[in-house]
């Protein structure tokens, strides 16, 4: 449980080949055991993540076949939030092995399947909005999925999580190339802070706030 929160994280905050070691330092643990659960199953799936955005289709395809085995024989319902992550990760592999125009396509009948209660309060629903608002042009609509993301993250893990800092720096950078509905002096000076406070002022994150800035 531990490796697959420390994981989702890494992917939030955009660094595949950290999640993807991480998994993979705990994998050979799964190869023993006769049943997987539900736990067990989403760290094959962020190894599939982190395997696909890295390039490997290969292992990535391994890794899913393995969850998707698991998540059939443990009869999870059609919208579980399991088999949407089972489903994203499938976008994501057509996205990386060159099929962009399919992936969004596949990505936008799925913000339709699971767009209800309770399953679009979930991580794996924020994964979506993300994988969506990624592959879309009209900043505007991007900004509004982003956000919604945001959303999720800070009611999963709080406001000043480094994942929902993350969401925010995405809601800020496609907000300033469409709208420019938000106050984003304010928005940056509050994450300038936070980031600095929390991971230092050499950290990546500081880093990508000031980008932000110079980009402003």
């Amino acid at each position: 449980i531990a490796a697959a929160v420390l994981a989702r994280s890494y992917l939030a905050l955009s660094h595949p080949k950290r999640a993807q070691a991480l998994v993979q330092r705990v994998a050979p643990s799964l190869d023993s055991l006769k049943t997987l659960t539900i736990e067990d199953v989403q760290l094959e799936l962020l190894l599939a993540r982190a395997s696909a955005e890295l390039g490997d289709i290969a292992g990535s395809r391994m890794a899913l076949a393995r969850a998707e085995n698991a998540i059939d024989g443990m009869g999870l319902p059609p919208d579980a939030p399991t088999r949407l992550s089972a489903s994203l990760v499938r976008v994501q592999i057509e996205r990386h092995d060159g099929r962009q125009e399919h992936a969004r396509d596949v990505a936008e009948q799925l913000l339709v399947a699971y767009d209800h209660a309770p399953v679009n309060e979930t991580l794996e629903f924020a994964d979506l909005l993300r994988s969506l608002a990624k592959q879309t042009y009209d900043n505007t609509v991007a900004t509004g999925l982003f956000e919604r993301a945001w959303k999720i993250t800070s009611a999963r893990y709080g406001k000043s999580s480094p994942a929902a800092l993350a969401d925010q720096r995405s809601v800020i950078v496609r907000d300033l190339q469409g709208a420019h509905r938000l106050d984003t002096n304010r928005l940056l000076d509050e994450q300038e802070q936070q980031t600095r406070d929390a991971f230092g002022d050499r950290s990546l994150d500081y880093a990508e706030v000031l980008f932000i800035r110079c980009e402003m």
